[in-house]
């Protein structure tokens, strides 16, 4: 029996089966018609690059495109507004990774998962649910195999709050190395790809009516722009394209002929959505008044990080208490590491500090 910890992003999907186990996978997909195998032209490269999937299952049932190739073929766009519960698209990256890393041809996993705060208190029994069961997986191209996967239980937490545990605990979650973390009022901006999520955590226990969240995400300003570029330049460009370029740091793009820099355009997206999110800080921190740090997380955290530095030097009476994590400790994976953390504790009966 295995234990993970799994952020379901609508942009990223991750997965943690321990501190040196970590992946992530582009949620991208494109459902196809199965007729059989796909065109080969020798050479296709890197298995993560090729995913190709047949999933078999209470509720997910079809031959699916994943990540790159999904991508590359014109993947299925998931609108703003989706509840993760009604969201299918979520779960199939999802169990691709599961199958990708299973190590026996029948792998039994329970998982600590999350849900954005304004979707918990109505959803959870029902995402915990739908996730629990027997799931039969694939490969139409490389590795070539099938993997059943069985989710023996499925636990469901508000996302942003196991970020808290996750910087607190050490990597085996036995001990503290920032213990601090727990002992004052903090809040965790979790910017996501829909969502920003503002838990606010008292003394290390979530406070749901000082909570807030946001109806906005990196990906709604990406959509902006890649919408703008697409009808300019009349060209099929994905979501999920941007984001990797963006991750990479690279606003340029080679498109029809020539070579156009998207960065004015994602300034403009980008400082409109930075100081949005410092404003709902800001007011969130005069009736939160206890309030110490605003650490900044998840999948946006990288990318808006400039903007909101810029934007938040114009707080000069009131400077807020910005923080960003380094580097190594990877803004976008603090949710699945924190759910890992809460999944040893959960199912596997690691020793409490």
């Amino acid at each position: 029996m295995k234990v993970i910890g799994a952020d379901l992003g609508n942009e990223t999907c991750k997965v943690v089966y321990g501190m040196d186990h970590k992946h992530k996978l582009s949620n991208s997909i494109k459902e196809v018609v199965d007729f059989g195998k796909r065109k080969d032209f020798g050479e296709q490269g890197e298995i993560r690059d090729n995913l190709d999937v047949t999933i078999t299952s209470r509720h997910v049932n079809g031959r699916f495109y994943v990540g790159a190739l999904a991508s590359k073929m014109g993947e299925t766009k998931v609108e703003p507004g989706k509840r993760k519960v009604h969201n299918n698209t979520l779960i199939i990256p999802f169990l691709t990774l599961l199958a990708l890393n299973a190590t026996d041809k029948k792998e039994e996993l329970k998982a600590c998962v999350g849900l954005p705060i304004k979707e918990y208190t109505d959803d959870r029994h029902a995402f915990e649910e739908k996730l629990r069961g027997v799931y039969k997986v694939k490969f139409n191209g490389p590795p070539f195999k099938e993997v059943e996967i069985d989710l023996k239980d499925v636990v469901a937490l508000p996302e942003g709050t196991p970020v808290a545990l996750n910087l607190a605990l050490n990597d085996t979650g036995t001990k503290y190395r920032q213990k601090e973390l727990l002992e004052k009022d903090i809040c965790f901006a979790d910017i996501g790809a829909f969502t920003t999520d503002l838990p606010v955590l008292r003394k290390g226990k979530a406070d749901p009516d000082l909570s807030e969240a946001m109806d906005n995400g990196i990906a709604v300003s990406v959509d902006l722009v890649v919408e703008h570029i697409a009808d300019m330049y009349k060209v099929n460009l994905t979501r999920s394209q941007m984001v990797q370029k963006l991750l990479e740091g690279d606003y340029k793009m080679s498109i029809a002929g020539q070579v156009v820099d998207t960065k004015p355009y994602f300034d403009k997206a980008f400082n409109l959505f930075a100081t949005e999110l410092l404003d709902k800080m800001d007011s969130m921190w005069s009736r939160v008044y206890t309030i110490e740090q605003f650490i900044v997380v998840g999948g946006g955290a990288i990318i808006l990080k400039p903007y909101l530095l810029e934007k938040a030097k114009q707080f000069t009476e009131r400077p807020l208490p910005l923080v960003f994590l380094p580097e190594e400790e990877d803004p976008q994976l603090q949710n699945a590491l924190g759910y890992f953390k809460m999944a040893q504790r959960k199912f596997a009966a690691v020793k409490q500090p």
